[in-house]
């Protein structure tokens, strides 16, 4: 059970690939489960951005990006 606020926004290009949305393999909680409509805009590239977009990769435990966000750091 994820404990995050999923999104149930069903016109997202991004919703695959996002670990809010139930598209991406996320599965929500079946009672207590928070939800919103955030909403996706476009760019002027016509690329589709999300502020509340979260990937579903995250970098590997070892990479120095990983070590940053562990201890607060950069």
């Amino acid at each position: 059970m994820p404990d995050i606020s999923m999104c149930g926004t069903e016109d997202c290009g991004l919703k695959r690939s996002c670990y809010r949305s139930p598209s991406s393999g996320t599965r929500p909680a079946e009672w207590r489960q928070a939800w919103s409509a955030f909403s996706p805009y476009a760019t002027d590239e016509g690329t589709q951005l999300c502020e509340h977009y979260w990937p579903t990769t995250r970098p590997s435990p070892t990479s120095p990006l990983a070590k940053d966000e562990r201890h607060g750091e950069g």
